[in-house]
């Protein structure tokens, strides 16, 4: 625990994790349901962020670089890597909405507005909880950064099964527990390889699938006109 309380990596929590929280407060107040709910959210965000960044600092050092090694061509090949991962986890994700769109009636991003705010949430927040600090507290534990990765896939299997375990049934559970997994290795692979940047951009990049659902009716649309 003494190295949570390290003040030089306060400088980089602080704002790394309020300025993460400032930009979820649009949604927030749009989403959060009622007005007890509300408060609560906005005054524990901050403080959630904060602590897992500096956690994360703590506990992972070699995790927060932006990209690792050096010269001009390893950055590129880095970046085209990070690329291709995008695209692969983005594929599996479309192909998991479409899946489940038969098998149950899911919320849908209908307008512009609502995609804006949740897309901080979606590639900020939600890596920082579901790889970063998952990555770090297994690492903590464990001292073994592939006990920390295998961390971060069964944490990515929990979530599915605590939302859909009561609304599937057992062969398409296992399917997203299978894909859930697969999603979360590559997730908790981007962050052993190129840090902190590895599942913020896969995680924007995936979210941007949600781009393609609001542009294809209106560019129908304009095919059918």
């Amino acid at each position: 625990m003494r190295a949570l309380r390290q003040t030089h990596l306060l400088v980089v929590a602080v704002p790394a994790g309020v300025g993460m929280a400032l930009l979820c407060v649009p949604l927030i107040l749009a989403e959060a349901g009622g007005e007890a709910l509300r408060l609560p959210q906005l005054l524990a965000l901050p403080l959630l962020c904060v602590f897992l960044v500096q956690a994360a600092l703590a506990w992972t050092p070699n995790h927060a670089r932006l990209l690792a090694g050096r010269g001009w061509a390893r950055p590129w090949r880095q970046g085209a890597e990070l690329l291709a991962l995008a695209l692969l986890l983005t594929g599996l994700r479309l192909l998991t909405d479409l899946w489940l769109r038969r098998l149950l009636l899911l919320p849908e991003i209908s307008d512009w507005a609502s995609f804006g705010r949740k897309l901080p949430f979606a590639s900020l927040v939600q890596p920082l909880f579901l790889v970063v600090a998952v990555y770090a507290f297994a690492l903590r534990l464990s001292a073994r950064p592939q006990r920390a990765l295998v961390a971060v896939v069964l944490f990515h299997q929990l979530i599915v099964l605590l939302q859909f375990g009561s609304r599937l049934d057992a062969g398409p559970l296992a399917a997203m527990l299978w894909m859930a997994g697969v999603q979360g290795l590559i997730m908790g692979l981007a962050y052993c390889r190129y840090g902190l940047v590895g599942p913020v951009t896969l995680a924007a990049l995936s979210f941007g699938r949600h781009a393609i659902y609001l542009l294809l009716p209106a560019a129908l649309g304009q095919t059918v006109a």
